[in-house]
């Protein structure tokens, strides 16, 4: 299996990854290659503290990062929603380092990754306050992104459900799906939403939606696939 790495891994660091780490078939895409290969560094320094910790600071970043949205500092919440999901991975990592798991802890880290809906709320509230942009694609973006909060949450059921996970077996064979996938994300809207509010802040509604529909049209074909591999479950 294939773990995020750098050039100046040792044997140690080498041996952590593949505890602390996911696979390149169960991570995403902008984890994978850009934060995992340094996170590692960062979990070794905080190891000391409990997991919960971090999945709390990374819950008050992204009510940071919503807050700058709100104002209309859509550079700043982009930028403090990326050291959130850093924390994110640190959480499990740590975790995984010191074998500390615990319900509450899921249940924090399930609070971190609800606050996308209101934090993508906040985005848009932000853009409107700069652009003025219609109310019915506010409400567009809204309902978009509560579906495309509720969808993934099912497909992982089932996915534990039956075992099968289409998304791991196309991350696997296809990097350009891995990519697609990255990129019709919320994680993927606030990185790549970083040149366009620099460059050209006007185009940022129109991305929205399109990285919004196509999450959605992902999620749909994972759910109609895991749908069909469930039925075909053989019987208990």
């Amino acid at each position: 299996m294939d773990y995020p790495s750098l050039l100046v891994d040792n044997d140690l660091v080498k041996q952590r990854r593949q505890i602390a780490q996911k696979p390149k078939d169960q991570e995403e895409f902008w984890a994978f290659y850009v934060l995992r290969p340094f996170s590692i560094y960062f979990s070794f320094i905080l190891q000391r503290l409990h997991p919960n910790l971090l999945t709390i600071t990374g819950i008050f970043l992204m009510i940071l990062a919503s807050g700058f949205f709100l104002s209309g500092q859509l550079l700043f919440g982009c930028l403090v929603f990326q050291a959130a999901y850093l924390f994110d991975c640190l959480d499990g990592e740590v975790a995984r380092l010191n074998q500390k798991f615990s319900r509450y802890g899921k249940s924090l880290d399930f609070l971190l990754h609800a606050i996308d809906v209101p934090l993508l709320w906040s985005f848009t509230l932000g853009i409107r306050k700069s652009l003025l942009i219609p109310y019915y694609q506010m409400v567009i973006i809204f309902l978009l992104a509560l579906v495309n909060f509720v969808g993934p949450r099912l497909y992982h059921y089932l996915k534990r459900t039956n075992g099968f996970d289409l998304a791991s077996q196309l991350r696997r064979k296809n990097f350009i799906y891995n990519f697609l996938a990255f990129l019709f994300s919320s994680l993927g809207i606030y990185t790549i939403a970083l040149p366009f509010i620099i460059f050209l802040p006007g185009f940022l509604p129109t991305l929205i939606l399109i990285c919004l529909s196509g999450s959605l049209a992902k999620t749909f074909a994972r759910l109609i696939i895991g749908h069909k591999n469930f039925l075909r479950r053989p019987g208990d």
